[in-house]
């Protein structure tokens, strides 16, 4: 291969690899945003248990 074929492939290559790491850095943002969304579900959950857990309570305080 030539020096100029050589330099292509590198340079190819090289794009390649900061389209990769553009991609990667979307997916760490995505994979953050997923876990703070899936912490947020989780508190909801236990608020709603605990106040499912209220109204049960409440339920058998009245009979």
């Amino acid at each position: 291969m030539s020096e100029g074929g050589e330099v292509s492939a590198e340079v190819a290559e090289f794009k390649s690899l900061g389209e990769t790491e553009v991609k990667f850095e979307g997916l760490e943002k995505e994979i953050d945003r997923l876990k703070s969304k899936k912490a947020d579900s989780e508190k909801k959950v236990r608020e709603l248990e605990r106040k499912v857990g209220t109204l049960e309570v409440r339920e058998l305080e009245e009979e």
